[in-house]
């Protein structure tokens, strides 16, 4: 419950700076082309019985100092399972994150990551989605 507590406060701190926006919403610039500065990459493995961490790894190279993204994990059947944050200053530009589910609310196959990447100049904010990526959560 702590890390959801650390990461709902993230979300409220990055929402105050005007560093997410919400879906739709664009800065002054229009629409970013995140795919080049965002990426993230799904790591095949069981969907296991219970509540756990499932990793996945990401890279922004960002076009100004102040960024920050958003990833949503949909499962097989559209379905949003989890969601994440990665702000700059607390995150390194490349690393690992998890998304935390049970195997009670979802199904094992294929899942895909959107990750929705915004980045600030001055009064500026622009935002966009990357190219989505998959991973595979097969039955233990």
């Amino acid at each position: 419950m702590a890390a959801r507590t650390v990461s709902t406060s993230l979300i409220a701190v990055a929402l105050a700076a005007g560093l997410l926006v919400g879906p739709g919403a664009t800065g002054a610039e229009g629409d970013l082309d995140a795919a080049k500065y965002a990426k993230s990459i799904g790591v095949d493995g069981v969907l296991k019985s219970g509540c756990h961490n499932y990793p996945y790894r990401y890279r922004v190279k960002p076009p100004t100092s102040q960024w920050a993204f958003e990833t949503f994990l949909v499962d097989r059947r559209g379905e949003s399972v989890a969601s994440g944050v990665a702000l700059a200053g607390q995150d390194p530009e490349k690393g690992t994150l998890h998304f935390r589910f049970c195997r009670e609310n979802t199904v094992p196959g294929r899942f895909k990551i959107k990750l929705k990447f915004t980045s600030r100049d001055g009064y500026a904010v622009s935002d966009g989605f990357a190219k989505p990526s998959f991973f595979t959560l097969r039955r233990p």
